[in-house]
């Protein structure tokens, strides 16, 4: 498996409504995406959410990576205090209960 893991900071007062965004347009876009394997969204501080995205493969995953960019900059540009920053990378341990 395959995981980006992508750090959003927003501009003050703005988590509410990005949350929202995500429910309502991204998780169905990328729910639809070949070998989507899970995605999350933490809230860590004030005004900053962190989503972790996970594929099958490294190739699924930066395919993914464009439709991403897009989404982000339609939905997201008005949204952001700052670029976001993201990192990804090959799972080598992961456990659920």
């Amino acid at each position: 498996m395959h995981t980006r893991v992508t750090k959003y900071q927003l501009k003050p007062g703005r988590t509410a409504e990005a949350l929202q965004l995500v429910r309502d347009h991204w998780l169905n876009l990328i729910t639809g995406a070949e070998g989507f394997v899970s995605f999350e969204m933490i809230e860590t501080d004030a005004d900053e959410l962190v989503g972790l995205l996970t594929f099958t493969t490294a190739e699924q995953s930066l395919s993914a990576l464009e439709l991403a960019r897009e989404w982000v900059f339609e939905n997201f540009g008005d949204l952001l205090a700052s670029p976001s920053e993201m990192t990804m990378g090959t799972v080598r341990i992961s456990t659920m209960r």
